[in-house]
């Protein structure tokens, strides 16, 4: 029995996905608000540290963002933990107590 695996044509590469974005994104957002009628500066070629570093404050900015909701997740999640374990403790107790005692 042979078997194969279909493969999809296009494969979309993380990395090929970010190397697009940072190469391009200031020449999409200018395309973007010139079609707009907004004003914007043309964008100047960058060199390859200047990209990386816009790059890494963009993702800096959505990392910090999701480490916040995580840490409000956590907290919420820990005040519904503690809520269960003295529910659960109470009605433990209030149907085993009779038979330690």
């Amino acid at each position: 029995m042979t078997s194969f695996i279909k493969r999809p044509k296009f494969l979309p590469y993380r990395y090929l996905y970010l190397y697009r974005q940072n190469y391009y994104d200031d020449v999409m957002d200018y395309l973007e608000k010139r079609a707009r009628g907004m004003p914007r500066e043309i964008p100047h070629a960058e060199t390859w540290p200047e990209r990386v570093i816009r790059m890494n404050r963009k993702l800096s900015r959505q990392q910090q963002r999701k480490t916040q909701e995580d840490l409000a997740l956590a907290e919420k999640t820990k005040r519904s933990g503690d809520f269960f374990y003295y529910h659960t403790k109470n009605v433990f107790d209030r149907h085993f107590s009779p038979l330690l005692h």
